[in-house]
């Protein structure tokens, strides 16, 4: 952050776009103005694609600042207790979304944080492309079905929100056609063509999962070079992945824990804590039943059509024969 001290004939060289990200302080004959940075990467999506471990991935990097929480919510759509109730756009200003990110200098390459469920939001799209300076914006994508599939276990095993009872059919005919249909989330480029028109072709980059993981440091160089950041820092480095779903034993505790997470140092969680926690309060996942892949085979050819538009769309970033 930069401290700056005005007196009238400054300020009023200054326009409100100037100080979206400021926080203003006033004395008697001053006006003291402290400049902090807004981000200018964004991981919009999508959810259960690998967003965690591309998000740690690019934290780890010396010329990156990562928000102080990976999802913020801030531009989320709704307002939930868990995520975003104290700091959202919808009751606040940016004052509060800029605390995310005060710990970051303001001339960092990159600042950035990560919310997947944003390639769904109207609101992110809305204001994050009113920044003055417009965010680039990333994707990383999973083959459609099985991320579909990798929600309902999120949420049922992880989260805790849907019955122990409840099947992957019963989930399917209960979310289908609401705001949260899994299956019509997969259909990305009706998405991502609303963030190519508010941000050009040139702002937007994408990352197939299945390709991430064939090839790590291959796909994360090309990503550091879109970023503008030392792409050989990738050549050695250690890929840990994260947030794999695991079944919690005590979802109260895991909720607990994701409200303390921000305020624990990253090297303290990554080494100790978040090894240990997984230890004591996570379980394996049981498997996925043999009704629940057939349904995951049958509902691929659902999105062959918008699969093939996105990949001509990004010819170089999605191989198709990779979500056969």
């Amino acid at each position: 952050m930069v401290k700056l001290k005005l007196n009238k004939e400054l300020l009023s060289r200054l326009n409100l776009k100037t100080l979206q990200n400021a926080s203003i302080q006033c004395s008697s004959n001053s006006i003291f103005v402290r400049l902090m940075p807004l981000p200018n990467t964004i991981i919009a999506g999508a959810p259960k694609s690998g967003s965690s471990s591309l998000y740690w991935w690019l934290s780890s990097h010396p010329e990156v600042c990562a928000s102080k929480t990976k999802e913020t919510h801030f531009f989320d759509d709704s307002i939930n207790s868990r995520f975003n109730s104290s700091a959202n756009v919808m009751n606040h200003g940016l004052e509060r979304y800029l605390p995310y990110f005060d710990h970051c200098a303001i001339n960092a390459k990159v600042i950035m944080e990560a919310t997947p469920i944003y390639i769904y939001q109207k609101n992110a799209l809305k204001h994050l492309s009113g920044f003055e300076q417009k965010p680039k914006i990333v994707f990383i994508l999973r083959e459609p079905s099985v991320r579909a599939h990798s929600q309902f276990r999120f949420n049922k095993y992880r989260l805790g929100n849907i019955p122990l009872d409840k099947t992957y059919v019963d989930y399917l005919k209960e979310t289908s056609s609401t705001e949260s249909d899994p299956l019509q989330r997969g259909e990305y480029i009706t998405y991502i063509d609303q963030w190519i028109e508010a941000f050009g072709e040139d702002g937007i980059y994408v990352l197939q999962l299945e390709k991430v993981f064939k090839n790590r440091v291959e796909e994360l160089k090309n990503l550091a070079e879109f970023l503008g950041i030392e792409p050989s820092f990738y050549d050695e480095f250690d890929f840990v992945k994260r947030n794999e779903t695991r079944k919690m034993r005590s979802t109260k505790l895991h909720r607990l824990g994701l409200q303390l997470q921000p305020l624990v140092p990253q090297w303290l969680q990554e080494k100790i804590l978040i090894p240990l926690y997984l230890k004591l309060n996570s379980t394996a996942m049981p498997p996925v039943s043999e009704a629940d892949k057939k349904m995951i085979l049958e509902y691929k050819s659902r999105f062959a059509e918008s699969n093939k538009i996105l990949a001509e769309r990004f010819p170089d970033n999605i191989d198709l024969a990779l979500w056969e």
